[in-house]
């Protein structure tokens, strides 16, 4: 019997240790964010992409791939980090100051610091910069020239005066890459806390590239 019980002990001890420790958890809204409840997965491995977007996100969990469609994806949290999905590009966007608005940069670059180390900075889709009016509310591209603004963006404005402190130092600068927003950005959010991610990190300036 104390052979038996040896045996299931160590059956048990061998089982845990094949299962993989969950690393995230994708949501598929923000009611999933604030409640916690979404999909576990344990290393993000890559993505599909079309010409102009992302057409899925991949995901692995206890060896199997999960596949995310952007479009039906609020965001996900990785490694203690949280991402949001900007529905123009289709791409993960990691949060990185809160306040009177939510600042956001390119996702990829930060997965690839997260999942290997890499500080070099690359991404092959969207821009440097993004912005939402609150966590619950859609993510929208900063372009990199910022005088040339979208629909929404306007739109934006409009809605919340109070951000226009915010375009106007962005409309200084005659290109916005991660340097220029977060200046801009932190300015604004100006006595209001600012998480450490943007120089605790650890990631370079990034930079745009066509070749992934």
């Amino acid at each position: 019997m104390r052979f038996v019980a040896l045996m299931i002990g160590l059956m048990v001890m061998l089982f845990n240790s094949s299962q993989s420790i969950a690393q995230g958890l994708i949501y598929s809204t923000y009611e999933d964010y604030q409640q916690k409840r979404g999909t576990e997965f344990d290393e993000y491995s890559g993505m599909f992409w079309g010409a102009t977007s992302v057409i899925a996100l991949k995901f692995k969990s206890n060896g199997a791939t999960i596949k995310i469609r952007p479009a039906k994806t609020w965001g996900f949290e990785y490694k203690g980090q949280l991402f949001r999905i900007c529905a123009k590009d289709g791409i993960p966007v990691m949060l990185l100051s809160t306040g009177k608005i939510c600042y956001y940069e390119n996702g990829f670059p930060y997965i690839d610091l997260l999942k290997d180390g890499n500080t070099e900075g690359k991404f092959y889709v969207g821009t440097y910069c993004y912005v939402s009016a609150s966590l619950a509310s859609e993510v929208m591209q900063i372009p990199i020239h910022n005088f040339i603004r979208s629909k929404k963006i306007k739109e934006l404005i409009v809605a919340n005066p109070i951000f226009a402190p915010l375009f106007t130092c962005l409309d200084t600068k005659s290109y916005i890459s991660d340097s220029e927003g977060r200046e801009c950005v932190y300015n604004f959010q100006k006595g209001f806390a600012k998480p450490g991610t943007i120089t605790t990190i650890g990631l370079k300036n990034m930079g745009a590239t066509s070749n992934p």
